[in-house]
């Protein structure tokens, strides 16, 4: 009998590299007490993978408990050289939002594509065209992301089209 064992190594996310920079930036901030004047408050946003961190903190926030800002420091991944820091004053970076979209088609055999309505190619079509929003409507001077985060995979066969409703979420 042969033993197999599985090495599990963790992949960084952004999530980890939010939370070890500002723990890094709240120890540097401690160690030069001295050099500023004033209350930091080291605050970690929930669920920003599923959107509901930043509206969850707003919801939560207790002015008893905590005392008001006179500024306020957010950072997040960005791409950049090692070892700096950019900053600008104002929104930066972008919202995200999700839509799901359902297409209905019609099936049919594989030789006889034809009779079908496939939405494979709906959906081939629908993303090709939703790419083009951000190149070719919004201006340049504008900023502007639009992400296919997935598509449908459902159907398998080689042989027929499928007909149940293809659905997926941005």
């Amino acid at each position: 009998m042969r033993t197999v064992r599985r090495w599990v190594w963790p992949i960084p996310v952004a999530i980890d590299l939010h939370v070890t920079w500002l723990m890094g930036a709240a120890r540097v901030l401690a160690e030069h007490r001295d050099a500023w004047t004033g209350t930091v408050l080291v605050v970690f946003q929930p669920g920003e993978e599923v959107g509901r961190g930043a509206s969850s903190m707003v919801a939560d926030w207790d002015d008893a408990r905590f005392p008001r800002p006179d500024i306020i420091l957010g950072q997040h991944v960005m791409v950049g050289a090692s070892g700096t820091v950019s900053y600008r004053p104002g929104v930066i970076l972008s919202a995200g939002d999700s839509l799901k979209i359902r297409l209905f088609g019609r099936g049919s055999h594989g030789s006889q594509p034809q009779t079908s309505i496939d939405p494979v190619i709906m959906a081939a079509s629908t993303t090709l065209r939703l790419q083009t929003i951000v190149s070719r409507e919004i201006s340049p001077m504008d900023n502007a992301v639009l992400t296919i985060g997935s598509g449908p995979t459902r159907h398998c066969s080689t042989a027929t089209t499928p007909s149940w409703p293809s659905s997926w979420g941005w």
